[in-house]
């Protein structure tokens, strides 16, 4: 076991218990991404871009393989329907030694994982990152922050069209995050300026024609995400209100006006962005990195029923002087109460390997 030591730490009385921990890649180097979308686990290393197929359990059933080159500014999966490619989108930074700007890639796949076309969507800079996307009923559709020194801007494109900015002029974006809702592409994003000094900002959502504020911020990395679950669209972001950072969640109507108060539904500050799934009609899973003490990073794991209030204390995945940046988690199609948490270790110069692995959480309502 490449995690020696690892628990799952339950408090308090609801009925939500981990199942084994199981391995699923190693690498040499640090992990740039890791997704896990429908039973297949994605990750990107030094060395390329990587797939594994897993069980209802995590378990892993059969090798790695090996997809394209590596994704050093992160990348997003979308799931094949019936009769249709999977879709990759990577980022490649830019380095500038040599000369070279970076750029978006979007990967189109088959039934085995193998790639059938790669096409180029527009520049990355050696700031950008953040890569999302989404399939709409005219194909795939990629979202980015190209950023270069002094310009972060949030941008948007289908292949064999020009990016579209989705960002203000003159703020500095954050990386878009894609959902489809009735057939639309609906953005959420960040933008900030410093204000007395601080850090100041707002989540922005745009849906077709339509741009509207979604909630001020105080905090530089509030990586927003939007996510659909039983009732509306609902945003979650991170934000320092009141001295702690934390993860908000916020509802959303079809005009993506905001419905109530966005509510605190747990600690989000660690280097990897939150994941919010919602499986079945009764949870809301909330997997996100955060601090621990002073160094180490685990993730906490929260239980949210339909209202998105916290069903139960913080569940965690931790381990001695852990370092977990990185964390994903997707739903398991024929048990509506368990989902599959996925985590990366980070690389320090005390251990030639290091590895993303998969725990299950089960909930009973």
């Amino acid at each position: 076991m490449l995690v020696s030591g690892l628990a799952g730490c339950d408090s308090g009385t609801a009925n939500c218990r981990f199942g084994d921990e199981h391995a699923v890649f190693a690498s040499r180097g640090e992990f740039f991404g890791a997704r896990i979308v429908d039973s297949v686990v994605f990750a990107a290393t030094d060395d390329g871009l990587y797939a594994r197929t897993v069980d209802e359990a995590g378990d892993p059933q059969g090798p790695a393989t090996r997809i394209a080159m590596t994704c050093d500014a992160g990348f997003d999966v979308v799931a094949s329907p019936a009769d249709a490619p999977w879709f990759i989108a990577c980022g490649r930074r830019a380095d500038l030694a040599k000369d070279d700007d970076g750029a978006v890639f979007l990967f189109s796949l088959d039934d085995a994982l193998a790639v059938t076309s790669r096409s180029e969507l527009g520049t990355l800079g050696r700031d950008g990152g953040g890569v999302s996307v989404v399939r709409d009923a005219n194909g795939p559709v990629v979202g980015w922050r190209d950023g270069t020194p002094g310009a972060w801007v949030a941008k948007i494109a289908r292949p064999g069209e020009p990016p579209e900015a989705l960002s203000a002029p003159h703020m500095s974006a954050g990386a878009p995050h894609l959902i489809v809702d009735d057939g639309d592409v609906v953005a959420v994003w960040s933008e900030m300026w410093i204000e007395a000094g601080q850090p100041a900002g707002h989540i922005v959502a745009k849906r077709a024609h339509r741009t509207r504020e979604v909630s001020e911020i105080h905090f530089a990395r509030s990586t927003p995400r939007i996510f659909h679950d039983s009732q509306t669209l609902v945003v979650a972001f991170r934000d320092a209100r009141g001295g702690r950072p934390g993860l908000y969640v916020v509802r959303l109507g079809h005009d993506l006006g905001v419905i109530g108060e966005p509510r605190r539904v747990g600690r989000a500050d660690g280097p990897g962005a939150p994941t919010l799934v919602t499986c079945g009609e009764d949870w809301t899973y909330s997997v996100a990195p955060r601090t621990w003490g002073k160094s180490d990073v685990l993730v906490g794991i929260n239980a949210l029923d339909a209202a998105l209030r916290l069903h139960a204390p913080e569940r965690q995945v931790y381990q001695w002087a852990a370092q977990f940046p990185l964390a994903h988690a997707s739903c398991v199609a024929d048990n509506p109460d368990r989902v599959l948490v996925l985590f990366t270790e980070s690389s320090d110069d005390h251990r030639a390997e290091v590895g993303a692995h998969i725990i299950s959480l089960d909930c009973a309502p």
